[in-house]
Formats: C-alpha cells, structure tokens, sequence
C-alpha cells in the first residue's frame, strides 16, 4: 500500500465509489452530490487530501483542513472512507497517522472529527488515540 496526495483526477474517479459505498446502507447518493462534497472538501483553503492505493486502485481517502486559531492550527479531519473490501489492514490508520504527520509539520499541536456515535468508530477512532470531549456537543437544526 501507497499513500499519496489526492488529486482533482482521483476525486472524479472516486465520485462513483464513494457514492455506492453509502448507497449500499441505504443512503441515495448521486455521482453529482458526491463529487461536489469530496470536491469541495479537497479544495478548502489548507486542506489536506490523501489517498491509499492498492495495484493501482484507490482504495480509501482522507481529508481534511487547518483550522485557524489564535494560537495557531487543528487538524479537522471531514473525511475517513476506506471501501469495505479493504477495511481491517491497517488503511484508515495509515491515512490517519500520515495526515496528522503532514498537519504536525504545518503548525497543527491538535486533531479533531465529528464522526458517527457507534461502538465501531468508537474503536476505531480510539485505536489512533482519539477521546470524546464531555464538554463539546454537535448541534444540529433542521432547515
């Protein structure tokens, strides 16, 4: 396995990928909005974008940004995706510890990502070092 920036390119290929993944657990994804949302992720001002090849093939992504504060800046990472035939070898962590690695390097001292409130991303996430925060909540407001 090979992990190398995230290009415009590998963003239209993986568009389709991406949105079968989640339309595989019900959710119904278009090429369009999936390819809008990595697109607009790997193009934020400081992002940080990562892909995880295998023979040639993508197989997960990463990205994220630095998110500016008085006293420097955080690594919010937005996205984690690893295609389920590739899950349990060690790639998310490798994405993971490579972006927090380049982050550290551009000033970052912190990580932080909203992720799903299950016990897989629990573990997962509390495998690469990952807490909860008791004193931070996601709000959300239905438009």
């Amino acid at each position: 396995m090979t992990i190398g920036q995230l290009t415009e390119n590998d963003i239209q290929n993986f568009a389709a990928l991406y949105r079968d993944y989640f339309n595989a657990d019900g959710d119904a994804w278009s090429f369009e909005r999936a390819y809008k949302r990595l697109h607009q992720m790997w193009s934020i001002e400081d992002s940080i974008g990562l892909k995880a090849m295998l023979e040639d093939r993508i197989c997960g992504i990463l990205l994220g940004y630095l998110d500016w504060f008085d006293d420097g800046p955080c690594f919010h990472i937005l996205e984690v995706l690893v295609l389920k035939e590739f899950q349990s070898r060690g790639i998310g962590s490798a994405l993971g510890k490579e972006a927090e690695r380049i982050a550290k390097f551009r000033g970052a001292a912190a990580s932080t990502l909203e992720t799903l409130n299950d016990e897989a991303h629990e573990r997962f996430y509390g495998r690469l070092g990952y807490t909860t925060r008791e004193n931070l909540a996601c709000k959300v407001r239905k438009l």
